[in-house]
């Protein structure tokens, strides 16, 4: 292993940020850090983002994290685009994006636990389907939804503990067989 993502999806604070940077920091291994938009659950919306997630990590990108050539290097982790109002896609896929982050992560395509929701068609219909998205999971993708996540040069991020554990099946030999880029999640 030469790199890993850290997938810190759950940034619940201003600060949570920094310590974990300074965690991967001292781990010393080269990291796509992915700052997380997802805020403290409440009962009203479990998936809430608040417009310091945007403005925390447009300073974050502009300051410790502004170079794509250091040992460790800023992405994006989304709230699970699949459960939001596609206005909401567009604004944290548009973060990313503005920030030129090199990855955009989030979970997708995770068949009943997606509610049978799925996106990749809408995102590819509105161009927004691209190379730097790496979707974790992936299970509940069809094989067209597989054609246009390789078509795009997406990834997907298969973690096969999680997948068995939630009897959700495996992604990897059909993503494989579609020409998708696959890496492994614990």
């Amino acid at each position: 292993v030469t790199t890993v993502v850290a997938f810190h999806d759950m940034i619940t604070k201003e600060g949570h940020a920094e310590e974990a940077l300074r965690g991967i920091s001292d781990a010393g291994i080269r990291t796509r850090f992915c700052f997380g938009t997802i805020g403290m659950p409440s009962l009203d919306d479990l998936l809430p983002t608040t417009d310091w997630h945007f403005e925390q990590a447009r300073r974050l990108r502009a300051g410790s994290l502004a170079s794509d050539d250091a040992l460790i290097t800023m992405g994006l982790a989304t709230r699970e685009l699949e459960l939001l109002p596609f206005a909401e896609t567009r604004r944290e896929l548009g973060l990313g994006r503005e920030l030129e982050l090199p990855t955009i992560t989030t979970h997708a395509g995770m068949g009943s636990l997606s509610g049978g929701a799925s996106w990749i068609e809408q995102l590819r219909n509105e161009g927004l389907l691209g190379s730097d998205q790496l979707l974790s999971h992936g299970q509940g993708f069809t094989d067209q939804e597989l054609g246009w996540i390789a078509e795009a040069g997406a990834s997907v991020s298969v973690s096969p503990e999680s997948e068995i554990a939630e009897g959700l099946g495996m992604i990897t030999s059909r993503a494989l067989e579609h020409g998708v880029k696959v890496s492994l999640a614990v």
